[in-house]
Parts: C-alpha cells; structure tokens; sequence
C-alpha cells in the first residue's frame, strides 16, 4: 500500500496589525498612512476604521504591495533625469500641439455626431425648400435644382467632415468639388 501524502501545512495566518502598529511596522508616520488609505484606492485594507472600530491591516499585504511599488519606482528612478525631462518636454509639445491644432475630441466620438447633424440638416433644408417651393410658386425643376445644390452641399460638408476626421486630418481645398 502506498504511503499517504502528508497533509499540507495551512497556510499561515495572516498578521492582523492596527494603524498605529503599521506605523511602528513600517517605520513611517500616521500621517503618511492616512494618506496612504485616503489616496491609494488600491492600498490594501483588511477593515476600513469609524467610530469605536480600528483599521485593520494585513501587514504581509501591505509589505509585498509596498514592495512591488518600489520596484516600480526603481524602474522609473533608472531613467535619467535627463530623460525624464526630455519625456516631459515632448509630452507638453504634444499636448501644446494638440492644443492648437483642435484635435482634443475623439474622432470616433465625433463621428456619430456630426452624421446626425448632416442628416438633420439635410430634412431641413428639404423642408425649407418645399415650403419656399409653395410660398413662392417656383415651379418643379427648379424645386429639383435647389434640391440638387442643396443634395451638393450637404455631400462636401459630409466630405469635409471626413477628411476632418481621418487619420490624415484635412485634405486641400482644392480637393472638394465646386457645388456649383
């Protein structure tokens, strides 16, 4: 008969400390804790403290997740201060960029948008051209011809706002066809 595997040992319990006990544990301040807790969604918490209740903490949790944030931070300390402030200056020249150039909406959001807005300028223009067709008494062609400029103009500002769109952004103007 084979022999049986011995139990596995449970896992250890973890070491339950309060906020002052944190503080002596890690060497830091109360108010850096505070801080910590009030700042750091991420900061683990067995049980958040009120009146009568103290803060409870996984000290093990609380080491490894500090731990692994200053391997973080040493990653980014590995970095330069000059290439650090090289990467500021460009991401501030992008945003400055961006900032002048107009391009702080999304062109996915935009898009939907602005196909409303032509299709609701489309119906009322059609709507005012058939009621300045009756006010006025143009005849049917003509009716046809303002439809037509207007069907024209509707498809470069639909063309327009395309281009606008478009990872390559605006094309020339002279590019869009003469409604005329």
């Amino acid at each position: 008969m084979a022999n049986p595997k011995p139990p596995r040992p449970a896992p250890p319990a973890p070491r339950t400390v309060n906020r002052a006990q944190l503080c002596v544990e890690l060497g830091r301040s109360r108010q850096w804790v505070d801080a910590r807790i009030t700042d750091d969604p991420d900061f683990p918490v067995l049980q958040r403290g009120s009146r009568g209740v103290s803060y409870a903490f996984d000290l093990d949790q609380v080491r490894t997740y500090l731990q692994a944030e200053d391997r973080a931070a040493s990653v980014f300390s590995a970095i330069t201060p000059m290439a650090r402030l090289a990467n500021a200056r460009a991401m501030m020249a992008e945003q400055d960029l961006a900032d002048r150039m107009g391009k702080l909406i999304d062109a996915e959001e935009a898009r939907p948008v602005l196909a409303r807005v032509a299709a609701d300028l489309r119906a009322i223009f059609g709507r005012a051209i058939g009621e300045l067709t009756r006010r006025h008494g143009f005849s049917p062609a003509c009716e046809q011809d303002f439809r037509a400029s207007m069907d024209a103009l509707a498809d470069t500002f639909e063309a327009d706002v395309g281009a606008a769109l478009s990872p390559g952004g605006r094309h020339p103007p002279e590019e869009h066809p003469d409604p005329h």
